[in-house]
């Protein structure tokens, strides 16, 4: 009779193991799983709500300068009769003469939501099979001239450099979920023209 009771308490043992061990890997896979749909959804909703709330300028400012002859450095460039580069404060030879350059000019718009926080937007530029980002920030110099819009707000940014051969661009909204930069996908693709 004794051994009949030890068989009994060692498959209650057994069956009591094997609930805490299944209890046990449902927590752990819980806590691990949880954390990233939560992250993930997140991200879908900021994006959405982003890609709703921001867009591009289909018509009138949205568009390619026609193409001219000029410098490209990391600073702004004047080119006098000579062929060389000058800055504004005078000669330096980090400069690259007679480049053809294109500025690009994109109106993005921001709509209502206040939500919606932009820590940048990507200016997707294509250009036969190829394509290649230029970041905008809330604030720019340099190349990127103008500021990301407030709420409500249309703004006018001109990317300066050789795009003369861009034929298309996309914005893709860059947003912080927790404490990342995630970029989103792009918006719809407009056609460049040649501006007025």
């Amino acid at each position: 009779m004794n051994r009949l009771n030890k068989k009994a308490v060692s498959a209650v043992v057994a069956t009591v193991l094997i609930i805490m061990i299944t209890v046990a890997a449902v927590g752990i896979i819980w806590a691990a799983i949880i954390p990233m749909v939560r992250d993930s959804l997140v991200k879908g909703t900021t994006c959405n709500d982003a890609l709703s709330d921001i867009s591009i300028g289909v018509e009138g400012y949205t568009c390619r300068s026609a193409a001219y002859q000029g410098c490209l450095a990391s600073a702004p460039y004047l080119k006098p009769a000579d062929g060389l580069c000058y800055t504004t404060v005078g000669f330096t030879g980090a400069g690259v003469a007679n480049v053809t350059l294109a500025n690009i000019s994109l109106q993005i718009k921001k709509g209502s939501n206040a939500k919606v926080q932009l820590v940048a937007v990507n200016a997707l530029l294509f250009k036969g099979g190829s394509s290649e980002s230029v970041r905008i920030n809330k604030t720019n110099t340099g190349y990127v001239i103008g500021n990301l819009p407030g709420v409500n707000v249309e703004q006018v940014i001109t990317l300066v450099g050789a795009y003369a051969d861009v034929t298309s661009v996309q914005i893709a909204p860059v947003v912080t979920v927790g404490k990342t930069e995630e970029p989103c996908a792009g918006t719809q693709e407009v056609t460049l023209g040649l501006c007025s």
